[in-house]
């Protein structure tokens, strides 16, 4: 993304209008996030926390509460040396058993641990199919683009759903969502946050 373009979608994301909470909730209703009566009341209660930025903390709040619809995730991390396979634990929970993505392994012996710098390998099959990754090694941080790579590995497996990622600067960290490319154009048309992944 050029320098021109990163602006203009900055400016649009910072100049959205908030949306009244009844209708976020509504909106993602339609959308198929299911909400618990007990989490609708919480935002109902407390609406105007969620009303702008509008969708943020919503689905920041939705994504941290251990859902298999949404994940939400800050890429610094705690443990480094299980970064990848927390990560990709973490998402599986919201395949639902849809995929058979299975012996996740990974190794920094080509990482600068003083650095950060080198590579953290990520290895794993997918329908008795191995893959790895070379992530860039960023010392506590994860390299996201991860994603992207996990994404081009369920192409290559004709798997319709993607991990799809809300790409919002009021949102702190990363939102995934495990839906069709179609759901994510639905979902930013609804909610008119923009999605990589579809």
């Amino acid at each position: 993304m050029d320098l021109d373009s990163f602006a203009s979608m900055l400016a649009s994301q910072m100049n959205r209008p908030a949306v009244p909470i009844r209708q976020q909730l509504d909106t993602l209703k339609r959308l198929g996030i299911r909400l618990t009566p007990e989490q609708e009341e919480g935002f109902l209660s407390q609406s105007a926390r969620y009303e702008d930025p509008a969708y943020a903390a919503i689905l920041t709040e939705l994504g941290a509460a251990d859902s298999d619809q949404v994940y939400a995730f800050d890429a610094e991390v705690t443990q480094r040396s299980t970064m990848y396979r927390d990560l990709i634990g973490a998402l599986l929970r919201l395949t639902g058993g849809e995929l058979d993505l299975q012996d996740v392994r990974e190794s920094g012996e080509n990482a600068d641990l003083e650095g950060p710098g080198g590579t953290w390998r990520v290895s794993f099959t997918l329908n008795g199919h191995p893959y790895q990754y070379d992530a860039d090694f960023l010392g506590d941080w994860l390299d996201v683009n991860v994603l992207v790579f996990l994404n081009s590995t369920l192409e290559k497996e004709k798997i319709k759903k993607r991990f799809l990622t809300v790409d919002d600067f009021n949102i702190q960290g990363v939102v995934v969502f495990f839906r069709t490319p179609e759901w994510g154009r639905f979902f930013s048309a609804g909610t008119q946050l923009a999605v990589k992944g579809c």
